[in-house]
């Protein structure tokens, strides 16, 4: 589902437009504003701890779990997938406490889940384990449940749960869902087929205070958060024509990135023309070759040259092969209509099971990096729809990706 909303998709999760400011939402009042109200043993029983505690354990899962549901920032954004066509359910980590007597112990949160229409009170909900809901690699929203999600009746209880959620959703939602992913939404059996539930989205598994440990509060925050949130880079956030003046901010990349295909599109150079062109990869797969593992892709038969008017023309060969040493040019939309390219040098090349089903490629740091635009993007990242071998109207890309999948 996810991919990185900055760097992305990421390759699996990506916050778009259309529900991404009621996701951003969830972030503040469901993770950081959460209550902690008790802690448990393994066994379920209430367990007491001083107010101290209790006020530094909420204040850092406040912190945690915020900063890894941050699409800019996790990596459970820029390493997660969710394959095209699946309904994402990701657990935002395990809550863990080791009290300073040494009982291990679990929190129990308490948010805020919705307002009655019919009294107008505030509706809360208590559990142990935050999860992602996500619709193909839309992120949609932060549910509070008392289930960890180790056990098949557990993982059968969430399925159900985002069932109920899909099925609650507006007329047009319902429809658009049908569409993309060509299922009877009044079939529960084709709809749990759909679903894919990771328990370690990003590497993320268990979330760990431990009063005990000898590190304070501010050290174990720090440790936990450098291993769950990506590296930054410095991102141009300019046009393609790298020698026109721009603007520049700092985002937050990873070093690495998923060749996922229908959301990942390479970029190469026209020496003839002086200019790029952006092919969508439409498959994907890890092969060993002579290099080592090679990325073995097949684009689309039309790309764009960047121009002031669009011009497209056939690529010399639709299958490609990416190999280490390469320097090659990715790009990935980020959400709210804007893309992000990297081009690096690559260095290494694998499949991270854990998080897609897809090879990633790895570079010590990427040479150059920048945004385009919505505006600008939408006049680049489109394809015709053949007919007879004539064009049809373009479509940008958002609508050609809806219209592969019917």
């Amino acid at each position: 589902m996810l991919k990185d909303f900055q760097s992305f998709i990421n390759e699996a999760l990506t916050l778009k437009k259309d529900g991404g400011s009621h996701y951003l939402e969830r972030v503040e009042t469901r993770l950081a504003r959460l209550e902690l109200i008790g802690f448990t043993d393994k066994k379920g029983e209430q367990v007491s701890a001083s107010p101290d505690e209790k006020a530094k354990a909420q204040q850092f899962f406040r912190d945690v779990l915020s900063k890894i549901a941050d699409p800019t920032k996790s990596k459970i954004f820029s390493e997660a997938d969710v394959p095209v066509g699946n309904i994402g359910i990701l657990r935002l980590g395990k809550a863990k406490v080791t009290l300073s007597n040494g009982e291990e112990v679990e929190p129990v949160f308490r948010v805020y889940e919705r307002t009655d229409a019919s009294t107008g009170k505030e509706v809360f909900r208590t559990g142990k384990c935050f999860w992602l809901f996500s619709v193909g690699s839309q992120v949609s929203t932060i549910k509070l449940y008392n289930v960890d999600g180790n056990s098949p009746s557990e993982k059968k209880f969430l399925i159900n749960k985002s069932i109920e959620h899909l099925r609650s959703e507006r007329e047009a939602e319902i429809a658009k869902i049908s569409r993309v992913f060509s299922v009877n939404l009044e079939s529960s059996e084709e709809l749990e087929k759909r679903h894919k539930v990771i328990l370690t989205p990003g590497g993320i598994s268990i979330i760990s205070l431990n009063f005990n440990s000898g590190e304070s509060y501010e050290q174990q925050l720090e440790s936990f958060l450098k291993d769950s949130l990506v590296i930054k880079q410095e991102v141009v956030r300019m046009r393609p024509d790298l020698e026109r003046e721009s603007t520049f901010s700092l985002e937050s990349i990873p070093k690495q990135m998923n060749v996922t295909p229908e959301k990942v599109w390479l970029l190469e150079k026209n020496e003839k023309f002086n200019t790029w062109g952006a092919l969508p990869i439409l498959q994907s797969k890890l092969i060993k070759g002579a290099t080592g593992n090679e990325v073995q892709i097949k684009v689309g038969k039309k790309w764009l040259h960047w121009l002031e008017k669009p011009m497209f023309n056939l690529p010399v060969q639709t299958d490609r092969l990416i190999r280490k040493g390469e320097k090659i040019a990715l790009a990935k939309e980020i959400g709210r209509g804007s893309w992000l390219v990297n081009i690096g040098t690559v260095t290494d090349i694998a499949v991270d099971s854990r998080s897609s089903e897809f090879p990633y490629v790895k570079t010590k740091g990427w040479d150059s990096s920048f945004i385009i635009d919505g505006d600008e993007a939408t006049k680049i990242f489109m394809d015709f729809r053949q007919a007879n071998e004539s064009f049809s109207p373009v479509l940008s890309f958002k609508q050609w990706s809806l219209t592969i999948l019917r």
